[in-house]
């Protein structure tokens, strides 16, 4: 009975713990069946504004961690990039050469933008998320004059670029990116970015076996893992530039249920690969209990990819390869730098400065490194975002990057005190499918999509206010026991 008991009360604690998922969930789930919409149709539009956005979601993470709350002043990072991307075609760059430009431009840019915007929240500790917003409209000011009164008028431009109003002061309202940039990292082929990432993996695998070998710090299983590993990806990446495989699955984007399929193969191939050599090279202590839990997930992946109903729900889907391996790099990257000494000293100054602080942790140089971080992030997210959408509104395209996806976590189940990655992948599915239904169902039910539209800006600013009531009723009564004791 108090088995039981038990169980039901555990079940109850989690649903309560996930609660705003849960009831975003079922709004999406109730949009979808009142839409009427294909299901097809849906996950298409839903891959699309995945691949788009989850990058700026998963800027938000480090700064929650450190304390910071949600970074609203993620629209510096928007900015950066948007300046440097009209830089870059203004003086003719496209294609590659356009992107590798832009991004040595807007890294440097935006971890400017970083450090001022952690300077002035070092000033105002505990309003961070205000100060963000404030800062955000006061940047958004001076990037406008800039653009609007600044090129052509103190700065001299050249009309026949085809990015200035005619009249030669200002830059046009909005910039064209197709055969510019647009599609530029969608379209890269996978084979050729693997090859790239493989010989990146190798000199960190290296330089890391030197710094261990100099520092007497010798790990020979961990060396050996290494070659294992690279091994593994180095046949991965040969795989992949075969030219039967492009011309089987394509070279730059791959269908959903296909990419299903190669996953399960891919990921099962490797558990059992890395079974074997842990067991008979490496001689790590492994089971293979274990390599069969690790095998589940890709195995169940592997099954959905033969089943025809699933077949004709993935068949108008395709995944740009690259774009989507920048995301599972951002979310590694959030993994690597909270594990290290700097995560560890930002997880101690996001539960308690003055702990942090007697610890001898400088606790505004934490903090800036995480708003930098986030800042830089956010701009190569709203570098993937656009170049996705092929045009921007050159005064307004940064404008809702921070509250959209401050939204979108907050919906994934994070708190501004608590995020993790997992919260950002599932905000992003459960807010955008709620975006994309909202005006056909709206349209359904009062015979005016209009009304869905407005449901959209709505959504976005109760879901921050009510995030913020809960962390609020949540923080209270804790407050007032410690009062009384």
């Amino acid at each position: 009975m108090n088995k039981k008991n038990n169980f039901v009360t555990n079940i109850i604690k989690k649903i309560m713990e996930e609660k705003v998922v849960i009831l975003f969930a079922v709004i999406s789930i109730l949009g979808v069946i009142i839409s009427g919409t294909s299901p097809a149709f849906i996950l298409s539009e839903l891959t699309g504004r995945f691949v788009r956005n989850t990058f700026i979601a998963l800027a938000l993470i480090v700064p929650v961690v450190a304390g910071l709350g949600m970074n609203f002043g993620i629209t510096v990072g928007g900015m950066a990039v948007q300046l440097s991307i009209f830089t870059a075609l203004y003086n003719g760059l496209t294609g590659i050469p356009a992107l590798i430009a832009i991004l040595c431009m807007a890294i440097p840019l935006a971890m400017l933008f970083g450090w001022l915007l952690g300077l002035l929240y070092n000033k105002t500790k505990g309003g961070e998320m205000i100060t963000g917003l404030v800062f955000s409209y006061l940047a958004s000011g001076i990037y406008q004059f800039i653009l609007l009164f600044g090129v052509g008028g103190i700065i001299d431009a050249d009309e026949s670029t085809g990015l200035i109003i005619p009249g030669g002061i200002g830059v046009k309202n909005t910039i064209d990116l197709t055969g510019k940039i647009k599609g530029v990292i969608d379209g890269i082929e996978y084979g050729k970015f693997f090859i790239i990432v493989l010989a990146v993996y190798i000199v960190i695998g290296l330089v890391s076996i030197i710094i261990r070998s100099k520092a007497n710090m010798k790990d020979a299983a961990a060396t050996k893992t290494f070659v294992a590993k690279t091994v593994f990806f180095a046949i991965i990446t040969v795989a992949a530039n075969l030219p039967f495989v492009g011309e089987t699955f394509g070279v730059a984007k791959i269908k959903l249920v296909n990419l299903l399929m190669l996953y399960g193969i891919i990921a099962i191939v490797y558990q059992l690969y890395m079974f074997a050599m842990n067991k008979f090279v490496i001689k790590e202590e492994c089971t293979i209990k274990d390599c069969i839990v690790k095998c589940l997930v890709p195995a169940i992946a592997l099954v959905l990819s033969f089943i025809p109903v699933v077949q004709d729900l993935c068949m108008l889907t395709q995944v740009p390869i690259v774009t989507f391996s920048w995301i599972i790099g951002v979310g590694m990257f959030n993994n690597w730098i909270l594990s290290t000494k700097l995560g560890q000293d930002m997880r101690t100054v996001g539960q308690n400065r003055a702990v942090a602080n007697s610890s001898g942790i400088n606790v505004d140089k934490i903090r800036t490194i995480a708003t930098m971080i986030s800042t830089v992030l956010a701009a190569i997210g709203q570098l993937i975002y656009l170049q996705g959408i092929g045009t921007f509104g050159t005064y307004t395209a940064h404008g809702n990057i921070g509250t959209f996806n401050v939204a979108a976590l907050l919906v994934g189940g994070a708190s501004i005190v608590s995020a993790k990655n997992s919260h950002g992948v599932v905000g992003i599915i459960i807010f955008h499918a709620l975006f994309i239904v909202a005006p056909m169902a709206a349209g359904v039910l009062f015979g005016n999509a209009l009304i869905g539209e407005h449901f959209r800006v709505f959504l976005c600013y109760a879901v921050i206010a009510l995030s913020l009531a809960i962390h609020a009723w949540e923080k209270g009564p804790k407050k007032s026991k410690k009062a009384k004791a």
